[in-house]
């Protein structure tokens, strides 16, 4: 399967509840203003102009890059207690459209 039928199969979904998610994240992580949730603010912003810009994929992959190793967000979210629930509702958001995407995937084959 090509990318480009891939993609155009993706594009049926819906990412506006995880850029909703994301907007809200960032908004959130920019009010603390300190230096781990600024280069996070960053960070979820570049995933955000990549769903803007329809790049899913690419959008879905950046995000989840966040989210594994040393030094991801899980290592420091701890310390953004204001932004905690943005953040767990991005988290849900993000698996939804994890879900969603591999279904749209496994529909393909």
């Amino acid at each position: 399967m090509s990318a480009d039928v891939l993609m155009r199969n993706c594009e049926s979904l819906s990412s506006k509840p995880l850029q909703d998610a994301l907007e809200s994240l960032i908004r959130d992580l920019s009010a603390i203003d300190d230096k781990h949730s600024n280069h996070w603010a960053a960070y979820f912003r570049t995933s955000l102009i990549l769903f803007q810009r329809s790049e899913l994929e690419l959008g879905l992959s950046h995000l989840n890059n966040a989210f594994g190793g040393m030094g991801s967000y899980l290592d420091v979210a701890w310390q953004f207690e204001a932004a905690k629930a943005s953040a767990d509702k991005m988290s849900e958001e993000r698996h939804k459209f994890n879900r969603a995407i591999r279904r749209q995937k496994r529909a393909m084959k």
